[in-house]
Parts: C-alpha cells; structure tokens; sequence
C-alpha cells in the first residue's frame, strides 16, 4: 500500500510557481526548488518524476488558472470589445501588482524552455490555442453587435490578441508602467474598432 503524501500540494505547487516565475525553467535548481518548496530532492523525484514533471505540473496548473480568468471575462457577462478590454485590463493589473516585475510564467516558458522540452512547447501551444478560440469567439460576438467591421477576420485578428496577451508580460517585465502597457492595449482595440 502506498504511503500518502504528507505535504501540502497546493502550497508546494504554489511555492514551485514562483522559483519558477522569477528565474525561469532553465536557471531554476533543483537546490532552489528545494529550499522554496521545502521538500527533499528525493521527496520531488518521487512525486513529480524530476524538475522538467514539477515544471509541467506547475505549468498545467497555472495555465488552467489563467484560462479560467479568461473564460470568466470573455464568456462572462460582458460581450464583444468590452470583454476583451476587461480581460487584458485585470491581466495588466495582476502581472503590475508583482513587485518584482516577473511576469507571466506562460509567457516566459514561450521564451525559455518550450523551444527545448516537446513537452512544455505542447503545454503552451495548446494553451495560446484555447486563447486564440475565446478571443475568436468575442471578436465575433463584436462584429454581431456592429463594433467591428465585418470584413475583420477573426480569427486572425484574435491571434494578434494571443500575441499582445503574452507581450504585456514582456513588456511590464521589462519595466513599462501599467498607464503604459493599457494604453497599448486601448491602442490595439481601438485599431480594431469599426470606422
């Protein structure tokens, strides 16, 4: 019978997020993980596989949350722009919040690691995927409603919203100001608008 694990889950996932957010996968150690988490190399290895399975798991979990705080905004009461406004302006103001300016950990494992691990590259494209379907979605629903041209592809058009999405992230852990980064994003929905 197998012994039941005597930690916390939540708070060393929590904790494995961000070593992983401030250093990124590739400069986090497995020391550093240990030290943050508080769980023995041995303890990791065996829950997790090895730091590449605690990154995916981290990974996982972390995108899930995102995803759900895109879907509460984009398939939440509000339609079309205003949706998408109120998603980017509450993903602003958590990546801002951060005092340490580290971003958002998709984001980063876009740049880091997903050119180097099949697996985290798959994480993430799924992921960028999904965004692509909600922002889709509520681009249609503006052209139904007559704030956007009917000749805006929207499908393309919500690429281009997956790529300020995870550009903000740069942007701000670049050290751009909140006023900043939503003007860009007034900008770009602006460009969008039917004239």
């Amino acid at each position: 019978m197998a012994r039941p694990r005597e930690f916390d889950e939540e708070l060393v996932l929590d904790r494995a997020t961000e070593v992983f957010r401030s250093a990124g996968y590739d400069a986090a150690t497995v020391s550093d993980i240990e030290e943050a988490v508080g769980l023995g190399r041995q303890s990791i290895y065996n829950v997790y596989g090895d730091k590449l399975g605690l990154f995916l798991r981290v990974l996982e979990r972390y995108n899930e949350r995102g995803l759900a705080i895109a879907r509460m905004h984009l398939d939440g009461p509000h339609r079309g722009l205003a949706a998408i406004n109120s998603y980017l302006d509450e993903l602003t103001n958590f990546l801002t919040e951060d005092s340490e300016r580290r971003g958002c950990l998709m984001a980063r494992s876009l740049m880091d690691a997903a050119h180097e691990e099949d697996a985290v590259a798959k994480r993430c494209s799924s992921n960028i995927n999904i965004l692509n379907r909600l922002f889709a979605k509520t681009l249609m629903e503006a052209i139904e409603d007559g704030e956007l041209a009917g000749s805006i592809d929207p499908r393309a058009a919500a690429s281009i919203l997956s790529t300020h999405t995870y550009g903000l992230s740069a942007m701000i852990r670049a050290g751009a100001s909140r006023r900043s980064v939503k003007q860009s994003t007034r900008l770009l929905l602006d460009q969008l608008k039917k004239k």
